[in-house]
C-alpha cells in the first residue's frame, strides 16, 4: 500500500512539474507587442452544434495573446445556423460572420486597429 502511494506520489510531482514547465515555456516565448489576430472558421452547410462549436472557438481564441475575434466565413450556411451565427455576433462583438468575398477587407481593417 505504501508504495502505490509513493508511486502516484512521484507521478503526480512529474506531471505538476511537467505543466510548469510548459507554461513557463510559453511565458517566456511570447513576445512583448503580438499584432492583431483572429481565428477563422470557414463554415458550409448545416453546423448542428455550431453554438458549441462557436463558444469553444471563442474560448481558444481568448487564450492567445491578442487574439480577440473569431470570423466565421459563410460558404454556403444553411438558413438555421447563418441565423444562429446572427445572434451569436448581435451578442458577443468578438463573433463576425462575413462571406468569403469580403475576408480581405476585414482582415485590413483588423490590422489596422
Amino acid at each position: 500500500m505504501g508504495f502505490i502511494l509513493f508511486l502516484l506520489t512521484v507521478f503526480f510531482v512529474v506531471l505538476g512539474l511537467s505543466q510548469f514547465l510548459e507554461i513557463l515555456s510559453l511565458w517566456v516565448q511570447q513576445p512583448k507587442r503580438m499584432p492583431p489576430c483572429a481565428l477563422v472558421i470557414p463554415a458550409k452547410g448545416e453546423i448542428e452544434n455550431i453554438e458549441q462549436v462557436l463558444g469553444f472557438c471563442k474560448a481558444k481564441a481568448w487564450e492567445t495573446k491578442g487574439c480577440r475575434h473569431v470570423i466565421v466565413v459563410d460558404k454556403g450556411l444553411s438558413k438555421n445556423s447563418q441565423h444562429i451565427c446572427q445572434i451569436l455576433c448581435e451578442s458577443h462583438p468578438c463573433f463576425i460572420v462575413a462571406r468569403a468575398e469580403e475576408l480581405p477587407q476585414l482582415l485590413d481593417e483588423l490590422a489596422e486597429k
